[in-house]
């Protein structure tokens, strides 16, 4: 699933198990990876072998993850603020380095607000995984 999908979005209301996927697929995943945990998970069960960064968390550090990992999961894109410009430059330099960018998405209880935020993820990402409980 990882390979030939730059941009991946986990998608779904809060407490759905968005995060509980994405660390399964870093897990899974043979590739050297990265956890930019801005949520301050610390339920989750995460390999040695991913790297977990919990402060300082910016686009400017997602850039640079981009460029030292094969896989970075953004745990969850709402915390930072990061247009919709932003994150296609952030799949473009996944793209350039062939590098695969998890991004977790928290939907709003706002079921307009949340039909548009899903249609322009759904625009930019390669894939969307919907999480429903």
């Amino acid at each position: 699933m990882l390979y030939n999908n730059n941009l991946i979005v986990i998608y779904g209301k809060p407490a759905t198990g968005k995060s509980t996927l994405g660390v399964s697929l870093l897990n899974g995943s043979n590739n050297n990876a990265c956890y930019l945990n801005i949520e301050g998970n610390n339920h989750l069960d995460i390999n040695d072998n991913v790297k977990v960064i919990s402060d300082s968390i910016n686009y400017d550090l997602i850039i640079r993850c981009l460029q030292e990992y094969e896989v970075v999961l953004v745990d969850y894109l709402e915390l930072l603020d990061i247009n919709e410009e932003q994150l296609v430059k952030l799949k473009e330099i996944a793209k350039e380095n062939n590098k695969t960018l998890i991004v977790i998405s928290c939907c709003s209880s706002s079921n307009d607000l949340m039909n548009n935020h899903y249609e322009n993820l759904k625009k930019v990402s390669d894939l969307i995984i919907t999480v429903d409980r």
